[in-house]
């Protein structure tokens, strides 16, 4: 096998592989899924770390009708035009140990949720990292007690 060869396999492989991750891409598979699901929705959370790319996907297929959004993430993980849709709260909070804007997650997820009237649809989009990135505590467990624990439960596989 020459080196030519060798070089235009990895090359196909690598276009397959970039085709696969593509075709289960947050964005793509929540607008494939709303551009077909009849009901209709004014409110978003995604939380997780695939949230930028799942609500994305939310924004592509109804932007004009989406009155408020959330979107908690993993810091770093949220593209930069996200900053400029003026309906979207951003939350970038810790991952895999909780912090302190997980514990502000929490409580804006929580406020989020109480302010939709009961009468409008809220499309919740949840993927991987969703446990770290958002957290509400029980008054008896401090967040160091938490990550302490957190850490405890990754270590052990």
């Amino acid at each position: 096998m020459g080196v030519k060869q060798m070089i235009s396999e990895n090359e196909e492989l690598l276009g397959l592989w970039n085709a696969a991750v593509e075709a289960v891409g947050g964005r793509r598979v929540v607008r494939r899924y709303l551009e077909q699901c009849p009901d209709k929705f004014t409110y978003v959370i995604a939380v997780g770390k695939a949230a930028g790319a799942m609500i994305q996907g939310a924004y592509d297929v109804a932007n004009d009708e989406i009155e408020q959004s959330l979107l908690i993430t993993k810091y770093g993980h949220v593209d930069a035009h996200l900053h400029h849709v003026e309906s979207l709260r951003i939350i970038e909070s810790g991952h895999p140990i909780p912090d302190e804007q997980s514990l502000r997650a929490g409580r804006e997820l929580v406020a989020f949720i109480r302010s939709v009237p009961r009468s409008e649809n809220l499309l919740f989009l949840i993927s991987g990292g969703a446990s770290s990135l958002v957290e509400v505590l029980p008054n008896e467990l401090s967040l160091k007690q938490w990550q302490a624990i957190s850490e405890d439960l990754i270590a052990s596989g």
